[in-house]
Formats: C-alpha cells, sequence, structure tokens
C-alpha cells in the first residue's frame, strides 16, 4: 500500500532482493546480483540468501554461508582456475542439500572433501575467496536509496489481499 501512495522503496542483498523481485512490477525498486537473479528467476528458494548469524555482542556476524554467496564463491574459484566447472557443478549440489543452519565453513568443508572433490588446501582457499555477495549487494541498495531518482515508473497498485485489508482496518485506514 506504501508503494500504491507514493512511497518509493527500496529491496536488495537479501529477504530485501527476493521482495523487490515479487514486488518490482508495483514499483519496488529492486537493487543488486541477488535481486536480480530471483527477478530472472535463476533463484528460486529463500534459503539462498537465508542465514544464521550472532547477536549484538557480536555484531551480528554471519555465522553460516547463504547458499548465494557458496555459488559466488565456487564462480570466483573457477575464475581463479582454482577448481573447475564439473567440480564446482558437484560441489554445489553437495552444498545446496545442507541445512541452511548447518551451512558453515567447516560442515561445508568435511561434505566436499568427504565426496573426494576438493583437498583441504584448496578448500581452505576456496574460504578465503568467500564472496559477501549479500554485503556488497545491501551497499549498493543504501547507495541506490541515497541517490536522486531519475524517473518514477507508473506501477499497477499491488493486489488487495486479506492481509493488506487486514492491516489496513487494523491501523484505521
Amino acid at each position: 500500500m506504501l508503494m500504491a501512495r507514493g512511497t518509493i522503496v527500496f529491496g536488495g542483498s537479501s529477504m530485501g532482493a527476493l521482495r523487490a523481485a515479487e514486488l518490482h512490477r508495483y514499483g519496488m525498486i529492486g537493487v543488486g546480483v541477488i535481486f536480480r537473479a530471483y527477478r530472472d528467476g535463476r533463484l528460486h528458494g529463500d534459503d539462498e540468501v537465508a542465514l544464521i548469524h550472532a547477536t549484538e555482542r557480536l555484531d551480528w556476524a554471519p555465522l553460516t554461508v547463504p547458499m548465494v554467496e557458496f555459488r559466488a564463491t565456487l564462480l570466483a574459484g573457477c575464475r581463479a582456475r582454482l577448481i573447475g566447472p564439473l567440480i564446482a557443478r558437484r560441489m554445489r549440489t553437495i552444498v545446496r542439500n545442507i541445512y541452511f543452519a548447518d551451512r558453515d565453513w567447516p560442515v561445508i568443508a568435511k561434505a566436499c572433501q568427504e565426496a573426494d572433490l576438493v583437498s583441504t588446501e584448496i578448500m581452505n582457499r576456496l574460504r578465503g575467496m568467500h564472496v559477501q555477495l549479500k554485503r556488497q549487494d545491501a551497499l549498493a541498495c543504501l547507495a541506490a536509496a541515497r541517490a536522486p531518482l531519475v524517473e518514477r515508473r507508473s506501477c499497477p497498485a499491488p493486489p488487495m489481499t486479506c492481509f493488506i485489508s487486514e492491516l489496513l482496518s487494523a491501523h484505521g485506514l
């Protein structure tokens, strides 16, 4: 409803990218690689961006590896000729099957080494190449939100769902 009333809404990096992919036709502005992958149908599940993080005391540090970042790291490893595309695809399949809350570097390394895909040295080098794609996209989204808006698209209002109706009536709107 905010967008239908003219509020500019940006989304990128994580769940914001997922929501922007769903709502860009209604005017939400999506930013970043992750948004484009969801929008274009190359990513589907929310587990691609899901992760477990530490508490505020530890500055919310990520404790697990989002699948989207593991994919980007595999691509970087291929580009650096550290691993080949076939090994990268096999690793992606193995890691994709690890529950997102358990998907940390030690678990990833163990699973890939048990499948005899990479050595400890290669796994350590890959870990050192970890592509922080969500962080990159979050920074790009913040920059886009601060930049002057070049043009506004005319978009249809989102459909009136039972959830939106309930929200509006709860707030007397």
